[in-house]
């Protein structure tokens, strides 16, 4: 085990704090009763066969229950913390940077010239998701569910960027693509729109 001085604050612990997950979307997420899930910090001390790390290593992670001034976490669960960023940023990272990884790379197996479709963009998952697509040389396509997201994923270079909120997204994908449509699908949207995405996919 490590022990590390965390910093820094996820958003899903801000919105459980401020009531704006439900109980059903807590019931089905598995997110812990107590707060924090991702941290960044600084090893304090490391138990005995740990090799990889050194005290005074700046670390980020995921890591339960470590919304605190120290918490303990395996080493499998932590990397060294880029220099440029800051432990608040980094403390952002290790969840949706994973879910885009392991969707991209582990599930869909993302090849470069793919189509990748990508619901509610604008999030978390959905910006980490942009990043793992063009490092692999995909095209990606993108929803958003307000003019001022949209505008913001246009301003990073997304050139296909639909509503969210409306299945306008099928025709603009289908025109923009010439009919042929995407690879690969990330989804956040409700249950009902699911078939509507699916009818995109070549």
């Amino acid at each position: 085990a490590i022990k590390i001085r965390a910093a820094g604050v996820n958003f899903k612990d801000v919105a459980k704090v401020a009531g704006l997950l439900s109980d059903s979307i807590l019931d089905r997420s598995g997110l812990p009763e107590h707060l924090g899930m991702e941290c960044a910090g600084d090893i304090v001390a490391i138990g005995e066969g740990v090799d990889s790390f050194a005290v005074g290593d700046e670390v980020m992670g995921i890591a339960l229950n470590c919304f605190g001034n120290y918490t303990i976490c395996r080493p499998a669960t932590l990397v060294h913390k880029p220099s440029h960023l800051s432990f608040e940023e980094a403390a952002t990272i290790p969840l949706v940077f994973l879910a885009a990884e392991y969707a991209l790379h582990q599930c869909a197996r993302i090849r470069k010239g793919d189509r990748v479709l990508i619901h509610t963009a604008a999030g978390g998952v959905g910006l980490s998701a942009i990043q793992v697509a063009r490092e692999a040389g995909a095209d990606v396509f993108a929803t958003a569910g307000s003019r001022e997201k949209r505008e913001f994923l246009k301003s990073l270079g997304v050139t296909c960027v639909s509503d969210s909120r409306s299945f306008s997204f099928v025709e603009d994908i289908l025109e923009q693509t010439g009919g042929e449509g995407v690879d690969i699908i990330i989804n956040t949207l409700p249950a009902s729109t699911i078939s509507k995405s699916m009818s995109l996919l070549k």
